[in-house]
């Protein structure tokens, strides 16, 4: 079992003090179950969130130590339908920041221009090379995860029909509430098959949101609807987002 600062109804909350605290808690997590998927299957599949994290992320796995990186996989959780030049681009963000060895571990999702060529596209390059379940979703080894301030995680947004896909693994969506509309995003069935899941969160509202998320109070929001059936959850939050998230006793 990964170490912990806090835990809650089985869910692991870590609290970010500063960036060394992030090298430390993050890194050390992110090692753990990267060295841990190569040597047990051979290779190590993670997908992560864009936004505001591969500022904090990339740099971050480029200091971890001790990584075969050429066992390893790194997908986008979601991306925005633009150039992978584009500054809207999650992937190109995490091209432009990673050093070249481990960038050469980004997998692609070609061109923009049909955003459910697209999506099959992705898809099929996530079957290449991840394990299935009996009931046929792909196994991630880990999800590092954001959270929208409406609540919406990957490009999953509270009320839109893809919430509701149970068939495709990688979904396209049309019409985003937040620009640019045109997106593909891993569906929640492939997040809950994750064998490790963690969400980032900073700030006071978006400890806020945690706190409705943990209490039950807003089932609506899709990062409330993110239940691994691993158990395996992770919460990493700086201290303000900790204060707001326990203000109520949840999280203490």
């Amino acid at each position: 079992m990964l170490e912990s600062d806090v835990e809650t109804s089985g869910e692991k909350i870590m609290v970010i003090e500063n960036a060394s605290d992030v090298n430390g808690k993050l890194g050390s997590y992110m090692k753990e179950i990267l060295k841990k998927a190569v040597n047990e299957r051979g290779v190590a599949k993670i997908a992560l969130s864009g936004g505001s994290m591969p500022a904090m992320v990339a740099p971050l796995l480029a200091r971890l130590e001790d990584i075969d990186w050429p066992k390893v996989r790194i997908f986008a959780a979601d991306e925005r339908m633009v150039p992978l030049s584009d500054t809207e681009s999650n992937t190109g963000a995490y091209m432009k920041i990673l050093p070249s060895n481990i960038s050469q571990s980004l997998v692609h999702y070609g061109p923009v221009n049909n955003t459910l060529q697209c999506a099959k596209n992705y898809e099929e390059q996530i079957h290449h090379c991840t394990t299935e379940t009996e009931e046929g979703w792909p196994v991630f080894d880990l999800l590092l995860l954001g959270i929208g301030p409406d609540g919406h995680t990957c490009s999953l947004f509270p009320g839109h029909p893809v919430l509701r896909e149970n068939i495709r693994w990688v979904a396209n969506v049309e019409d985003s509430p937040k620009p640019p509309p045109r997106r593909i995003t891993l569906t929640l069935p492939v997040i809950n098959h994750a064998r490790y899941v963690a969400f980032i969160c900073t700030g006071r509202k978006k400890g806020e949101l945690i706190r409705e998320i943990m209490s039950g109070q807003n089932s609506n929001f899709p990062a409330a609807m993110v239940k691994p059936k691993s158990g395996n959850i992770s919460w990493f939050m700086d201290k303000e987002a900790f204060v707001a998230c326990g203000a109520s006793g949840i999280c203490l």
